[in-house]
C-alpha cells in the first residue's frame, strides 16, 4: 500500500433513536477531512458516504467499532470498496472485499506507523463529542 493511499476510518455510536457516525479520511498520516453523519439504516449511511467529497479517493474503509448494525452486505454493495471491521486496530472482526489475511496486512501496516496514535486521538474525540451531544439532548428534553 502506498503512503498516499486514502483510508477512511468510520466510528459509530447509537444516540437516542439514531446512530451517529464520524468518517475520518487519512492520506498517509495526515487527516485530510472529517465528516459526520446521522443514520437510521444501512441505506442512509451508505448513501451519505457515497455522496461525500472524499468518496472517489478512498481505497479502504476501516470500521473501528467492530460489529456495527449498519455495516453489512447491503452497505458493502452500495459502497463497493473494501471494508475492514476491527476493534481499535487490534483484530479483524470481519471483512468485505478483502481476505482476512489482506485485512491483517493492512492493519499491521497502519499499526507499525504512528497512524495508531492519531486513530486513538480521533476515537477519543468522537466519543467525547457523542457524550456532549447526549447531554445536550438530555437537557433539551428535561
Amino acid at each position: 500500500m502506498k503512503k498516499e493511499t486514502r483510508i477512511a476510518v468510520i466510528a459509530g455510536r447509537g444516540l437516542r433513536n439514531t446512530r451517529v457516525y464520524m468518517l475520518t479520511v487519512f492520506r498517509g498520516k495526515i487527516v485530510e477531512g472529517v465528516e459526520f453523519y446521522k443514520a437510521n439504516s444501512s441505506f442512509e449511511l451508505s448513501s451519505a458516504i457515497a455522496l461525500s467529497k472524499y468518496y472517489n479517493e478512498i481505497r479502504i474503509f476501516i470500521v473501528m467499532t467492530g460489529k456495527d448494525p449498519f455495516i453489512n452486505d447491503d452497505f458493502y454493495v452500495r459502497i463497493a470498496k473494501p471494508i475492514i471491521l476491527t476493534h481499535k486496530l487490534e483484530s479483524v472482526d470481519k471483512t468485505f472485499g478483502l481476505s482476512i489475511d489482506e485485512a491483517r496486512s493492512v492493519l499491521n501496516f497502519l499499526v507499525k506507523s504512528t497512524f495508531i496514535e492519531t486513530i486513538e486521538f480521533i476515537d477519543k474525540l468522537f466519543n467525547e463529542a457523542i457524550e456532549l451531544l447526549g447531554e445536550l439532548e438530555f437537557e433539551k428534553r428535561g
